[in-house]
């Protein structure tokens, strides 16, 4: 406990405020009126020498009188109800000492716990990304989405956390497309966190997921392309595809996700929801305006799933 000297100064000034008003209350004059508290130890000091001074007389063996009991003088009576208040008095001073000493060390140790709660570590602390509960009804690429109870079935089950490095941090069921997201994202030119969120939104990691759209047509694979989607982006761009079906899957509905920003000038949120809706249902001025066909919450999850996966802050959904 550290106390400076201007602390000890207020508190040795507090000490004798509180004893002139001890003083002050207990200090008598022999009339019964309250005297000075200066007075205080000054009446106890003539008190003392007042006692000392007075003979005792101890009477002798042929004295009767030495054998009885004498009633007390006023003086007697006055000596001892002085007695009496000066012991008072220094059981009271005692009494505000302890309790200044009490609460000076409460204090002292009040300072030292606060200290011990500033650190480094509550400085470093960041708050978690907003992690969404609800659930995607996604559309595949290009086309309009899934009728109802034909959404794809989750591969994902258990752990949903991130982990990773750089600015891909990765679910357990998406772990294996760690290359094939990457490749896809430097191709195309478009975030590997949005790749990746956009998986998660489509079929939560399910190579094998499929669904019918409210055309008719089938989307499968992660990024619920359907087939029209592939052959064409396969037919543009003939050197990104390898024939690997889960590789060709996540390019595919990249370079459409590509074509959808360039169409939009750049703005990714437009082409998320012409990748869920169409090109033709975009509102810009409000991207959960699905024109009738989508999940008005399309936009908006992938790119939360996105800053959790690019941050490594959060856990997805199941």
């Amino acid at each position: 406990m550290n106390i400076s000297p201007a602390s000890l100064r207020t508190a040795i000034l507090d000490i004798e405020k509180d004893l002139e008003k001890v003083l002050g209350q207990g200090a008598q004059s022999p009339n019964g009126q309250a005297g000075h508290a200066g007075h205080g130890l000054g009446d106890a000091k003539e008190l003392t020498a007042a006692r000392t001074e007075k003979p005792i007389d101890f009477g002798t063996p042929s004295d009767p009188s030495s054998t009885t009991t004498q009633p007390k003088s006023a003086d007697q009576k006055n000596d001892a109800d002085q007695s009496g208040s000066l012991n008072q008095m220094i059981e009271d001073i005692l009494k505000v000492v302890m309790q200044f000493l009490q609460s000076l060390m409460q204090k002292g140790g009040d300072s030292d716990s606060d200290d011990s709660d500033s650190g480094p570590s509550a400085a470093s602390s960041r708050p978690a990304p907003h992690i969404p509960t609800h659930t995607d009804a996604s559309a595949g690429a290009g086309a309009p989405a899934p009728a109802a109870g034909n959404a794809p079935a989750s591969a994902a089950s258990g752990n949903t956390g991130v982990s990773g490095s750089g600015d891909l941090h990765l679910p357990p069921a998406l772990e294996p497309y760690r290359a094939d997201i990457q490749e896809a994202a430097q191709k195309t030119g478009m975030p590997a966190s949005v790749i990746a969120g956009q998986i998660w939104a489509e079929s939560r990691g399910d190579a094998g997921a499929t669904s019918t759209n409210v055309n008719g047509k089938t989307d499968g694979g992660l990024m619920q392309v359907n087939a029209d989607t592939a052959a064409e982006m396969k037919r543009e761009n003939p050197e990104m595809f390898n024939g690997n079906a889960i590789h060709d899957n996540i390019m595919a509905g990249a370079l459409y996700l590509r074509d959808q920003s360039k169409a939009f000038g750049g703005d990714i949120g437009a082409a998320l929801r012409a990748y869920n809706s169409g090109p033709d249902k975009v509102n810009r001025n409000n991207l959960s305006d699905v024109g009738g066909v989508g999940d008005p919450n399309y936009v908006k999850n992938v790119q939360n799933y996105a800053q959790i996966i690019a941050s490594g802050q959060g856990q997805l959904p199941a």
